[in-house]
């Protein structure tokens, strides 16, 4: 196996152990199936994605590790891999996960057969974790019953970690494992669209909701995954609708990207940082957040300004720069002036206080990547949530940027708009 990819037992792929529409702010969930025999429970708040992409991330690491049930990693490490930031948000998003797989119990009634008889189990995900004192790095024990009913399983699928994240939508995601689990020997799977609702499990309760959505999470399937289904949706009556699956011959290939992977940017926006700040961790958990959102143009300018104005606490003065995009509202100029001898005078700076600064344009290049990513956030929010949610979430962002930004023209307000509310989707709605 490679190094993403990962061994997963069948049945926890078909009965959910995360779930896409969960709250941060609701505590305490059960979830059953019986027709399964399956029921999840949790005392605290019930995985999502994100978590999900975490345990597939340390399932493959263990499993690289020869499956020892104890994980010691750096957390940066993790974060990384599982395409995170490295912000102090994201630390503790973390942890907050391990707390969610730690509250775990999972019970399976004649799902998992010992060469005898079907039998009835309950464990748990994670035993314990802790971060080790000076170190800091995370060890976690994982259920030695949970790491054995994989790895010794015969009703199993390896996965692609790289090409899983790629889809980025819970949904597709959570159908990605069901359609995983019913094309084990077959190629074509039927199902009620309300009977697949319930098994994703999908707050829809219609037929017309639920297969708009099933019809885009196949797409992000087919262009993400090796997996390729082609979707034929029945309505036999009223209300009803009947989804047929069928698993073609895969011609999928990975995509090569045109522009610079986002590591590689961020090492020519670090280089332009004074050389002692460069291994500062909150420095550079800034630089790379910023860089995700608003591209290197919005950051370099504002590493400029910071580098020119700072006296003193450069991490917080550059945070706050890129932040109210101090870079933007002053130029920077080196003046070189002659002396009488010729020689060159001292660099001058322009600050907002002494010169108004010219008018920035919009890269159309940079608010072409905010509205295909903001498109892409914004289906994935209309997955488990409403129209009428995201116009409200949208109108308190205008208002905002209309009352903190007045000075901006039209382009650049729109610009910020959406720049705004592809970050407030992100951080408090979908990566939760």
């Amino acid at each position: 196996m490679s190094a993403m990819q990962f061994k997963q037992d069948i049945n926890f792929l078909e009965c959910p152990i995360w779930f896409q529409n969960t709250r941060p702010s609701t505590q305490g969930f059960i979830w059953g199936d019986a027709e399964r025999g399956f029921s999840f429970r949790s005392s605290y708040i019930a995985p999502s994605r994100t978590d999900s992409v975490l345990l597939m991330y340390m399932l493959g690491l263990v499993q690289q590790n020869d499956w020892n049930e104890t994980l010691t990693v750096a957390r940066l490490q993790l974060l990384r891999g599982c395409n995170s930031d490295t912000s102090a948000k994201a630390y503790r998003r973390l942890e907050d996960s391990l707390r969610r797989w730690i509250s775990v119990t999972l019970e399976f009634k004649g799902n998992f057969y010992d060469g005898k008889n079907y039998q009835t189990l309950s464990f748990g995900i994670i035993d314990a974790w802790e971060i080790e004192e000076g170190s800091k790095k995370l060890m976690v024990r994982f259920s030695t019953e949970w790491l054995n009913y994989i790895k010794n399983s015969t009703y199993y699928k390896v996965l692609d970690f790289d090409s899983l994240i790629k889809m980025r939508s819970p949904l597709a995601l959570r159908l990605h494992e069901l359609l995983v689990k019913s094309f084990q020997g077959r190629s074509v799977w039927q199902i009620d669209a309300l009977k697949l609702a319930a098994k994703i499990p999908m707050s829809e309760l219609h037929a017309a909701h639920i297969i708009p959505k099933i019809q885009a999470a196949v797409g992000r399937i087919n262009k993400h995954t090796s997996l390729q289904v082609e979707l034929e949706v029945q309505r036999p009556v009223h209300g009803k609708a009947l989804f047929i699956f069928r698993k073609q011959a895969s011609s999928f290939t990975e995509s090569i990207p045109v522009v610079a992977p986002i590591n590689e940017k961020l090492e020519t926006l670090l280089a332009l940082l004074p050389e002692n700040e460069r291994v500062k961790q909150s420095v550079i958990s800034g630089v790379e957040a910023h860089l995700k959102i608003q591209g290197v143009d919005f950051v370099s300018r504002n590493i400029l300004y910071a580098n020119a104005n700072s006296s003193k606490n450069y991490p917080a003065y550059l945070s706050k720069a890129l932040q109210g995009d101090w870079g933007a509202e002053a130029k920077i100029e080196i003046s070189v002036q002659e002396t009488p001898e010729g020689a060159p005078q001292s660099k001058k700076v322009e600050t907002p206080q002494q010169k108004k600064a010219e008018v920035p344009t919009i890269d159309p290049d940079m608010l072409k990547l905010v509205e295909d990513e903001l498109q892409t956030v914004r289906d994935i929010f209309l997955e488990s949530r409403s129209e009428n949610e995201l116009f409200t979430i949208g109108n308190r962002v205008s208002e905002q940027i209309d009352l903190q930004m007045p000075n901006l023209s039209e382009s650049e307000k729109i610009y910020h708009k959406k720049s705004r509310l592809l970050s407030t989707l992100q951080e408090r709605y979908i990566w939760v």
